[in-house]
């Protein structure tokens, strides 16, 4: 499933199936049935999706939100329970994932298509293709800089890797997701300072840089302000939505669905979702949903407290400082790169 997240939705919704069922299979067999405090804080968000969904403008729509959440909670719970032994294998199937959705979209995408604004497959508009990449580049690094298992030629494939998805994400053009990256790059220069970090942050911004510099449609975007004023107008009408249903919300998958009066004169900022992960949950889940958010926040907090000394602990609280970061001008913490960031927490547990 992990393999196949950036490259075919339909074998990612069939692996996560069978996942799933034998996961069931194995705590009714073994019963045991593991929960650390991250878990516990996923299944509070849930239950809190849930909870607000009768409440919703469209309970349907809603519920398909919550699915959203029960499978990423549900992909985090499988492996704790089941994968704490294979870390390896999941972060080499997520790197390798990555960067072959990286080739695919530079090769058909850019070169063939001539498209604008970066997309790989099954990960979708720039934004959500922008976050995926960032998550996986920056388990990457700490990979490269803190594996001290990582032979020469391993080593090698994994800069190339690290090179080609830093110019997949400079090539979406998504500024909140290379802030995100940024910050995320910062967190860990500041909490395990080495020479080793220094050399290697500054190859791969170097890399994104020389793509920048080629990258006319960044260049374009890069000087127009256009996006983040609308963002401006999208954060008002959700806020004005969440004064109006403070409790529950509108439900989740709602937000396109709030009175266009919100938008207070500027219709053509219409947007499905908030463009905010903060004002996304308020509008969304009111409340109820932002004590949900917390409670998962919080919970992450615990189990990186908690963890072993290594890269894996540094590449899963790096990962949240992104997406905390990006979801200012993103929503984050749903699809795939939900996915993405419950993988590399997954990680963390021993």
């Amino acid at each position: 499933m992990i393999l196949s997240l950036p490259l075919s939705e339909a074998i990612k919704n069939l692996s996560f199936g069978i996942l799933f069922l034998c996961f069931i299979v194995q705590r009714i067999v073994k019963q045991d049935f593991y929960l650390n405090p991250l878990a516990k804080g996923l299944l509070i968000y849930l239950a809190t999706a849930l909870i607000v969904s009768p409440f919703a403008i469209s309970p349907y729509l809603s519920l398909k939100g919550a699915w959203d959440i029960l499978r990423f909670s549900s992909v985090y719970l499988i492996l704790i329970n089941d994968f704490r032994d294979k870390r390896g294998w999941l972060e080499w199937s997520l790197i390798i994932g990555a960067t072959i959705g990286v080739v695919w979209g530079i090769v058909f995408w850019k070169l063939l298509w001539h498209k604008h604004q970066f997309q790989i497959l099954s990960l979708g508009h720039f934004n959500h293709t922008a976050i995926f990449l960032a998550l996986v580049l920056v388990l990457t690094l700490c990979k490269l800089i803190w594996d001290k298992n990582l032979g020469r030629s391993y080593f090698v494939l994994l800069a190339i890797s690290a090179a080609l998805i830093m110019v997949g994400l400079v090539l979406t053009t998504s500024r909140g997701s290379l802030v995100g990256f940024a910050s995320a790059c910062m967190f860990l220069s500041l909490y395990r300072m080495n020479k080793k970090i220094i050399v290697i942050t500054m190859c791969i911004l170097i890399i994104g840089g020389a793509t920048a510099f080629f990258s006319k449609d960044l260049q374009r975007k890069g000087l127009t302000t256009t996006s983040l004023y609308s963002r401006f107008h999208i954060w008002e009408a959700g806020l004005r939505a969440f004064k109006d249903f403070p409790v529950f919300g509108v439900g989740l998958n709602c937000f396109k669905k709030i009175n266009i009066n919100y938008y207070d004169g500027h219709k053509q900022d219409w947007a499905p979702h908030a463009h905010n992960l903060y004002i996304n949950t308020l509008t969304q889940m009111g409340l109820v949903g932002f004590i949900g958010l917390l409670a998962m926040i919080i919970g992450f907090m615990q189990t990186f407290l908690r963890a072993e000394n290594s890269y894996y602990k540094y590449a899963g609280m790096a990962s949240l400082v992104l997406v905390l970061t990006n979801g200012i001008f993103n929503t984050t913490l749903h699809h795939e790169h939900a996915l993405a960031f419950v993988i590399i927490s997954a990680l963390m547990e021993e």
